[in-house]
């Protein structure tokens, strides 16, 4: 489409065009019953539309009169993408950063695959959008684009399994979507309208959509945290599956079934390099897989225009356009999203450096465990070789004095907190009540290593040293360095004992460290350097690869495991290639460095062992890698699990529960609550279960 000379909505500030002018209109019905567009003063006859339809138009003639309102006709106009349009016209779309709207430029990455989105679209087919960098918020755009797409003309469904720690509940949701904007006039923000003003947020009620706000228009946004809102619900044109940050293990049986129940409304996943894989044992964080056979990506021409402006380019991550504030003097240049710069970090990817600790003794200890691993890993043991494997990288990424480390554990269960990490005794104490038949345990060399360990470990611990080393370095440099803790609560522990224990300045850690988990490393801010203690899970390993670190370092004790971390790094960055469908010369391997020339046996276990699905069929025998937590006293796994329905269904009610649980009546559904969860939920104000605060913490960290 050619460049307009204006654009506008049609409100009250518009009331004079110019044929050949762009608008985005409201249908309304005129006396005659015939489709009409208001503005300020006036009136345009349109050429199709039902009331309550939001379409572009073009002012194809246009007169002025001393009395009444202005006429004209106006023809409704196919536009491929708002966004891309929004780039030709005068700043047609705003957002909302710090306290003043500036052009909503998505970079070019975006403004691609959402230019896709509106091409594909109309196939009605199932489609996905693979964004190269980790951005959640990503997700606005997209439904801003298909609420504005003509083919769509209705409403949106956006389905977001958002949580304390995943950025996408409902609430942030409303949130970022209130920071978009439409121009109402082609000459800048001081007539910009709030896009949930044109198109209200809107739930699921009782199988009907109801809005937050009243609007003209007939379309909404209609927000679920529950796939199940939408397997029967009528009315939806679209729907949006928010996989960017988090995938629950059920989604892909939830997604056949709506995609049957709904065989003509186009569904569009999101993904990233970095979403949360949940799955039986411990998730990963990796691109999906099992991708429907239409694909937005970017493409090898998006990513030159990307790297010929590296050096113009700044990293960034998902707040970075929220928070922009330009000074006075300043002209507009908001930064691009991560989709954009994220995509540059993985052209040019840090180095991997590996880093043996010197303890020998350490060393020979974990060594042991290593192998007594592989005697107990193929054969029905009792479970033997999980425990063992646990125990031993439990002490291979323990980063803080193993006294400080249970001192701090125990500190934390007098005080009354529950699902705590489990201390070193408690490793230890698994290994030698380990029986067989009723007999004596028969763990006995295991056991002799974890003590030893306890020993060497208690008062000093070298991972602990090399960490504070490197944070002494990098506030010596004024950089900055992100260490990395697979445990939201180890981490904690961590945090505590750097500031207390380190001796380095609390005011220059607050400014130079950053603790990280699995989680919140996917969208910290640039960093110089990331740190890992020991060989992380495979499903971790592309973490390793973070596009907004200048180096990795990642700390181990045993330099057997060298050659595996380089596989797990080659394996992360071919998922990251087959899903961006990006050439391998364009997006290369991190060079890892420090490597060993040490090496398993050729009967040794391979770490990735836990995370393979051909392992022992007996579960009980499945080493699991996890970063095992107590359960409270008189709760089972069975109720951990129902406890898990509870919060992904809430509000519910007992038959939902009841479906759910396969129970035969509401009754035994009450009965089982009042028994065994009673702490953990309550009833909302309209009777519906919900979880208590208590409850959904517990789930939050189990999971």
């Amino acid at each position: 489409m050619s460049k307009p000379s204006q654009f506008f909505i049609a409100s009250e500030d518009a009331g004079v065009f110019t044929p050949g002018d762009y608008l985005l209109g409201l249908v309304r019905e005129s006396d005659d019953g015939d489709p009409i567009v208001l503005t300020g003063g006036a009136k345009l006859d349109v050429d199709q539309g039902d009331p309550g339809d939001v379409h572009y138009l073009r002012v194809d003639d246009f007169s002025t009169t001393r009395y009444g309102a202005n006429k004209g006709t106006a023809s409704v106009v196919d536009i491929e993408s708002y966004f891309r349009a929004a780039e030709d016209l005068t700043r047609a779309i705003w957002y909302k950063a710090a306290d003043s709207w500036i052009p909503a430029n998505r970079g070019p990455v975006e403004h691609e695959l959402l230019n896709g989105l509106s091409t594909e679209i109309t196939a009605q087919e199932p489609l996905d959008i693979c964004f190269p960098g980790f951005d959640p918020r990503a997700v606005i755009p997209v439904a801003v684009e298909l609420l504005l797409h003509p083919a769509i003309d209705g409403n949106v469904g956006l389905y977001s399994p958002g949580t304390q720690t995943h950025w996408g509940e409902k609430g942030d949701i409303r949130e970022e979507y209130e920071r978009y904007g439409l121009s109402r006039t082609s000459d800048g923000s001081d007539s910009v309208k709030p896009l949930p003003e044109v198109f209200p947020t809107g739930y699921v009620s009782d199988g009907v959509i109801k809005t937050h706000d009243e609007t003209p228009s007939n379309t909404c946004l209609v927000l679920s945290k529950n796939l199940d809102d939408f397997h029967d619900l009528n009315g939806l044109n679209a729907i949006i599956l928010n996989h960017i940050s988090r995938k629950r293990a059920d989604d892909d049986a939830d997604i056949e079934k709506l995609t049957a129940n709904h065989p003509n409304t186009p569904v569009v996943r999101l993904s990233s390099p970095l979403t949360k894989i949940e799955q039986n044992g411990a998730p990963a964080y990796q691109p999906p897989e099992g991708l429907y056979s239409t694909l937005i990506r970017p493409t090898p021409e998006t990513l030159s225009a990307v790297t010929g402006s590296r050096d113009s380019i700044e990293m960034t991550h998902s707040t970075s356009l929220s928070g922009y504030f330009p000074d006075d003097d300043e002209e507009l240049d908001p930064p691009f999203p991560p989709t954009s710069t994220d995509l540059l970090g993985y052209t040019d990817p840090a180095d991997i450096v590996v880093s043996s600790v010197e303890a020998r003794s350490i060393t020979d200890e974990l060594k042991l465990l290593f192998d007594q691993f592989h005697t107990f890993r193929d054969v029905e043991y009792y479970g033997a070789a999980n425990k063992v494997f646990n125990a031993q990288m439990f002490f291979e990424r323990l980063a803080l004095p193993l006294r400080i480390y249970d001192e701090k554990i125990e500190e934390r269960s007098l005080e009354g907190e529950i699902y705590l990490p489990k201390t070193s005794a408690e490793y230890l104490e698994e290994l030698r009540d380990h029986r067989i038949d009723g007999g004596g345990g028969s763990l006995l060399e295991s056991t002799k290593a974890v003590e030893a360990l306890r020993d060497f470990l208690w008062d000093s611990c070298p991972m602990f040293d090399e960490i504070v080393a490197t944070i002494d370095e990098s506030v010596q440099e004024g950089d900055s360095v992100a260490v990395f803790n697979g445990s939201k609560k180890t981490g904690e522990l961590l945090s505590e004992a750097l500031y207390d224990e380190s001796g380095v300045d609390a005011e220059l850690l607050d400014e130079h460290l950053r603790v990280v988990n699995q989680d919140t490393v996917r969208d910290i801010p640039p960093v110089e350097t990331l740190v890992f203690c020991g060989l992380q899970r495979p499903g971790h390993a592309s973490l390793y690869c973070h596009p907004r670190v200048d180096e990795t370092v990642i700390f181990t004790y045993s330099d057997w495991m060298h050659g595996t971390i380089k596989d797990h790094v080659d394996a992360a960055m071919e998922r990251y290639r087959e899903f961006t469908g990006l050439p391998d010369h364009r997006i290369p391997t991190p060079e890892v460095h420090g490597l060993s020339d040490a090496e398993p046996d050729d009967n040794g276990p391979d770490p990735s062992y836990p995370d393979e699905q051909d392992g022992p069929e007996d579960d009980h025998d499945q080493p699991k890698d996890e970063d095992t937590v107590n359960l409270p006293d008189g709760l089972s796994s069975e109720d951990l699990y129902r406890l898990e329905d509870l919060v992904r269904l809430s509000p519910t009610k007992n038959s939902e529960l009841r479906d759910e649980w396969g129970l035969t009546s509401g009754k035994e559904v009450y009965q089982y609550l009042a028994s065994n969860l009673s702490e953990y939920y309550r009833r909302n104000e309209e009777q519906l279960i919900v979880p208590t605060g208590h409850g959904r913490d517990l789930v939050e960290e189990q999971s």
